[in-house]
């Protein structure tokens, strides 16, 4: 067991010390494209609006070069049982921006806020390493590493890297795309993904880490039975959490933009703008949050090649859907559009787990969607045309009724779960999902 630890903390530290250059490299790379970048989000704009662009984008690399490196020590330090604090660093950066734009922003303006988010990702990857160091997550040069696992730890991580990057070229396209629709509309997309996306990015940075422990293990053990038991109760709680994390953007929406942005020059129409985008693009929770389960059960088996073709189907699936789409419904469009896209990408993966024999999906789910939609479907309708839907300033009727048709979809909840519910009550959470 020594000798295992041992080459597992040499491994992980090693991989640290490879993504130095690979991380450098993509700063590199990414300050090479920031022209051709900037001239494609800034679309039909002016030639000022491009070199702002451009200017804030090469501000802003150094801090995510910074942040990204420390990221990419998560995984070394939830494999060696740190789940809390790298987490936790993960705050610095935001923190930095914020503490920038609060002290220099007066005097250097967005520039302040860069420096500030410097700071910030600068001190999360200090604190990072000493945490990994502490952990024993430091290169060993007394233990060596089978060159074979060393290939394939690399090939599934490159794999793994495409198809992430690739993934991330949706919200670029929007972006670009929304640039030739009204003045003001790629502001209001990107206010709205940005609150959006990060309730997105918390949730998912919970729930992967926590699933790909326990499908590794039951797929290294090769227990397909609990394999497929497991996946298909995190399915029934994925669908009613994710539906219900969309009800409650929905409900707080105009009162989250309130709070956060209306300062300045932001004004309360800014705030309803931005406020029915995200009540769009919170959509895009049910379908995306089903997909993240097998996903996971993906990368567990081995197979991060396939999210290469996966992504490329999501990314062709978005440009078309907005195209499409964005015409005829503006801003709307596009978040519709990337609806559909998780759906697309969600149904695929699920059709490759069923085609590997990984698992199945039973056609009890099918209850549970049609359920689940249903209920919030009704309770959110009935607090639309009663006028209890949370405005900007929320009033003392609007948050009870509010909090009843919460309350009441919880009920619904438990209630369709409830053999779940009993049995993680009766064995304990320490039993984990696979006692369901």
């Amino acid at each position: 067991h020594d000798s295992n630890k041992g080459s597992a903390e040499a491994l992980l530290g090693k991989l640290m010390t490879a993504n130095l250059p690979a991380v450098l490299g993509l700063g590199l790379l990414l300050a090479i494209l920031a022209p051709l970048h900037a001239t494609l989000i800034s679309g039909t704009h002016s030639s000022a609006t491009t070199h702002l662009i451009l200017t804030f984008s090469l501000a802003v690399l150094p801090m995510f070069i910074l942040s990204g490196f420390a990221n990419l020590a998560e995984g070394p330090l939830q494999t060696l049982g740190s789940f809390f604090g790298p987490s936790v660093l993960k705050a610095g950066l935001p923190i930095g921006i914020a503490l920038g734009a609060l002290f220099l922003g007066k005097g250097y303006g967005v520039e302040g806020a860069c420096f500030g988010g410097f700071i910030g990702a600068g001190t999360q990857l200090f604190l990072t390493f000493l945490l990994m160091r502490k952990k024993g997550g430091i290169a060993n040069g007394s233990a060596t590493i089978d060159r074979p696992l060393q290939i394939e730890i690399r090939k599934q991580f490159l794999l793994l890297s495409g198809g992430v990057s690739l993934a991330y070229i949706s919200p670029i396209v929007d972006q670009w795309m929304a640039a030739y629709l009204d003045a003001g509309s790629v502001s209001i997309l990107a206010y709205a993904n940005r609150l959006v996306v990060g309730l997105a990015s918390l949730t998912i940075g919970a729930l992967t880490p926590a699933l790909l422990p326990h499908f590794s293990r039951l797929y290294s053990q090769g227990n397909s039975k609990s394999i497929r038991t497991d996946y298909c109760t995190i399915l029934r709680i994925t669908v009613w959490g994710s539906i219900g994390l969309a009800g409650v953007v929905w409900l707080l929406s105009e009162p989250l933009v309130m709070v956060l942005y209306e300062r300045g020059s932001f004004t309360q129409t800014d705030t309803a703008a931005v406020a029915t985008m995200i009540s769009w693009l919170c959509l895009q929770f049910p379908p995306l949050f089903f997909g993240i389960p097998g996903a996971t059960l993906l990368s567990a088996a081995g197979l991060n090649r396939a999210f290469i073709p996966l992504n490329i189907i999501s990314a062709l699936t978005n440009i078309i859907g907005n195209f499409l789409l964005m015409g005829p419904y503006g801003l709307a469009g596009i978040a519709i559009s990337t609806v559909v896209t998780y759906i697309v990408a969600t149904t695929a993966i699920n059709i490759l787990i069923y085609k590997k024999a990984i698992a199945t999906i039973p056609s009890g789910l099918i209850f549970d969607m049609v359920t689940a939609i249903g209920t919030a479907a009704i309770i959110g309708t009935l607090l639309f045309v009663m006028n209890w839907k949370p405005g900007r300033v929320p009033t003392l009727i609007e948050l009870c009724f509010s909090s009843v048709g919460l309350l009441i979809y919880c009920l619904v909840a438990i209630g369709c779960n409830r053999p779940l519910v009993t049995a993680f009550i009766s064995r304990g959470p320490r039993e984990g999902v696979s006692s369901l």
